[in-house]
């Protein structure tokens, strides 16, 4: 081996030993590393998948307790949280110590249902939990863009996906530096003229509020409308 093909040889060894050093260093701090409940390509770990949300169903059908049903999307399912941290279970608690006979508060949510999907089965929830009151929070996956909605969480986390990153988190290093290229979570705050027209119709979400309205109002069930305002800081309902 001449001399020139020595150094050649020590020239791609370095490198290798310098990548393989830099790629243990990211994996070792944790670079990009998804949160505890994911795996790499954003779907949950199968020890989260969809637990039991409302685990006293026979309970429902007695007149002794007080039956609220909560319909929404991931925030009100809980995607990510233990049964007992959810909104719907921390509301029971609170309730039960306020109210004069028991409580059950049946968490009917759904991490990837839009304010329609949710406003189907609305009505379905009265009649089977013999609801005293409805409470509705739904709208997050309306205010993501249609275009974005494969990789973002409040789509159905379960269905299978292919992970378009890279495998090696050097590789993830630079593709974030040069080109952004970095784990979907919400859309851009873009301005309105590019984000909007993939949005949700605003009209649909309010057709589809309307609709629990009155499917509440047909049951004789009070119904509470928690609203949030969409990542650009407008109310669902703007116009």
């Amino acid at each position: 081996m001449t001399k020139a093909n020595k150094r050649v040889a020590a020239a791609l060894g370095m490198a290798v030993l310098f990548v393989a050093a830099v790629e243990g260093m990211l994996r070792l701090t944790g670079y990009d590393e998804p949160p505890d409940w994911v795996n790499n390509d954003g779907t949950p770990r199968p020890g989260e998948k969809y637990e039991q949300r409302n685990a006293y169903v026979d309970d429902y059908l007695s007149a002794a307790t007080y039956n609220i049903v909560v319909v929404g999307g991931a925030w009100t399912y809980g995607l990510g949280l233990k049964t007992e941290d959810t909104y719907p279970a921390v509301l029971q608690d609170i309730l039960l110590n306020e109210k004069s006979k028991p409580v059950r508060v049946a968490n009917m949510a759904s991490p990837n249902f839009t304010s329609e999907d949710t406003a189907r089965v609305f009505p379905v929830g009265l009649a089977r939990y013999k609801a005293d009151l409805a409470v509705v929070w739904t709208g997050l996956t309306d205010a993501v863009p249609e275009d974005r909605r494969e990789s973002f969480f409040a789509r159905d986390p379960f269905s299978t996906r292919d992970d378009p990153r890279p495998s090696c988190r050097l590789c993830r290093f630079v593709s974030n530096v040069a080109w952004g290229w970095n784990r979907p979570t919400m859309p851009a705050d873009d301005d309105e003229s590019s984000a909007r027209p993939t949005l949700l119709r605003y009209d649909k979400t309010q057709s589809a509020l309307l609709a629990m309205g009155m499917a509440a109002r047909h049951a004789d069930v009070p119904v509470i409308f928690i609203n949030y305002p969409t990542p650009a800081g407008q109310p669902l309902g703007h116009p």
